[in-house]
């Protein structure tokens, strides 16, 4: 079975004081009502630490639920999100806590008549008594976890993990005993994205530009490699079926990290992801993540490669978003393959941009634009007041549109004669102009097409670009300063006319 943290030793009941062992029953009945009595303490010491350690149990699916204001108070847990196994089955954390996780088929005793079923009120709040250990971000359920419907008042329990001490079947067979596995060359990593090494010999098998995550050190402070790492509890990285190589990973990495506003774990989550759904929806051969990274789809430049050694914050974290892509994580974007930074919220479809395009191209290229309220409010929260890009003199002023504003700055310049000599004044000395040039530019977020409520009559954002056009694009969620997109032929969001 499996339990979190070490349980204590339980102590051996002294079942008699000093000097006990000196005095003698006066009769048999007495012995033998003494005997059950120190046995019937012992069963309740024992059958309390089975309690408490049937408690730390992680949950699994399957787990059995009591709930005593249902007309029927045993339900089932169905785990629904995307997590680690423990014995073959996905492991529950806080993350399920909606009727479709939480099934009960019965009604709410505190609904009128007792006649609405639980599905239908059920309000939750949240887990109480999680687990330290995190599956996929998100602590893990424990037998003694609970959570109170806020509807009906009651307190749902864990009355069973779902687990089963249950021995494998096993077949004798006369044979030899199984072989350890082997040392595998390649670059390890720990879960957290530290780099702990690189093996490479020809003794041992594997590819050395293979990268694993190794889940755990077996001896952190053991001077050999080998003897560091957990090899068999190591996962390899594979992509497209094909093992990642270290060159691709480190490169992948750098691009990643550097289209991020910053070290936000959930912002690199969704780059890794919305950047690896469009690789795969693009007719390109194999290796295919890295190779759009190296095109124009990232607007990263000069690329690089990510280094081994790097402890950054940003670094950890991209590698990290790398690792959740390719174990199967859940999906935050809900299959986007683009994003946009402050940039959209601040062009719109109507501030004339540095290079005098008026608004974002996003409005030329797609049917419409949709943005869930949500998701548009925390977009917008995360990117200020302004968003102010260089000026580089190419910005024609002349019938300007928008209200973004010009920033000059004064400087000194020396004044030339036609021939492109410096002017001089009568003593010789070179004669400086005081001057004004671009700066910046300074553009109000959000543009004036998200704050037009034409825009927003359904209640949520809604832009339409080009009937003629087939495909559309609807926002799927906002991370760090990034709003990430998904194509689509129909409205995604909900109309509320």
């Amino acid at each position: 079975m499996f339990r979190l943290g070490k349980a204590r030793e339980a102590r051996q009941s002294d079942w008699s004081q000093p000097g006990d062992q000196h005095l003698k029953p006066a009769t048999l009945q007495d012995a033998e009502r003494t005997f059950e009595l120190k046995a019937n303490q012992a069963k309740l010491v024992h059958s309390k630490r089975e309690t408490e350690l049937d408690g730390l149990k992680l949950v699994i699916d399957g787990a059995s639920l009591q709930c005593d204001g249902c007309s029927n108070p045993t339900g089932r847990l169905k785990v629904r999100a995307a997590t680690p196994s423990t014995q073959e089955k996905r492991t529950a954390t806080i993350a399920e806590r909606g009727p479709a996780s939480l099934v009960f088929e019965g009604n709410c005793l505190r609904s009128p008549n007792a006649a609405v079923p639980c599905a239908s009120c059920m309000q939750l709040s949240t887990w109480k008594d999680t687990a330290t250990v995190l599956f996929q971000d998100k602590p893990a359920l424990l037998q003694k976890s609970t959570i109170n419907c806020l509807y009906g008042g009651a307190t749902i329990r864990i009355t069973d993990s779902g687990q089963r001490n249950e021995p494998p079947a096993t077949t004798p067979t006369g044979g030899p005993l199984p072989v350890l596995p082997g040392i595998m060359n390649g670059h390890y990593y720990l879960a957290s994205g530290h780099f702990i090494g690189k093996i490479a010999h020809d003794d041992y098998t594997g590819e050395p530009e293979d990268v694993y995550i190794c889940k755990q050190l077996k001896d952190a402070g053991a001077n050999s490699l080998i003897d560091k790492i957990d090899v068999p509890g190591s996962i390899l990285l594979k992509d497209e079926g094909e093992a990642l190589r270290h060159e691709d990973f480190c490169f992948i990495a750098y691009v990643l990290a550097h289209e991020a506003g910053g070290p936000d774990a959930m912002e690199l989550k969704c780059l890794a992801f919305a950047s690896h759904n469009e690789a795969l929806n693009r007719r390109m051969e194999k290796n295919r993540w890295k190779r759009l990274l190296n095109t124009g789809y990232s607007s990263v430049r000069p690329k690089g490669k990510l280094l081994p050694s790097s402890v950054r914050e940003i670094a950890l974290l991209t590698r990290q978003a790398i690792f959740a892509v390719l174990t199967g994580a859940t999906d935050p974007t809900s299959g986007a393959t683009f994003w946009d930074g402050t940039d959209f919220l601040a062009h719109g479809n109507s501030e004339q941009k540095p290079d005098n395009k008026i608004g974002s191209n996003k409005f030329d290229e797609y049917k419409f634009i949709e943005i869930p309220l949500e998701i548009y409010l925390n977009y917008l929260n995360a990117n200020g007041k302004r968003y102010v890009t260089a000026d580089k003199g190419r910005h024609n002023t002349d019938g300007d549109q928008g209200n973004h504003v010009h920033v000059k700055k004064t400087i000194r310049r020396k004044r030339l004669q036609k021939n492109g000599q410096p002017a001089l004044t009568n003593k010789g000395t070179i004669i400086w102009d005081t001057i004004e040039i671009p700066h910046k530019i300074s553009y109000p977020i959000p543009a004036a097409d998200f704050t037009n409520q034409q825009n927003w009559t359904s209640g949520n954002f809604y832009y339409l670009c080009d009937s003629k056009k087939s495909v559309g694009i609807s926002a799927t969620v906002s991370a760090g300063k990034s709003i990430f997109w998904k194509t689509t032929r129909v409205r995604l969001t909900a109309d509320l006319k």
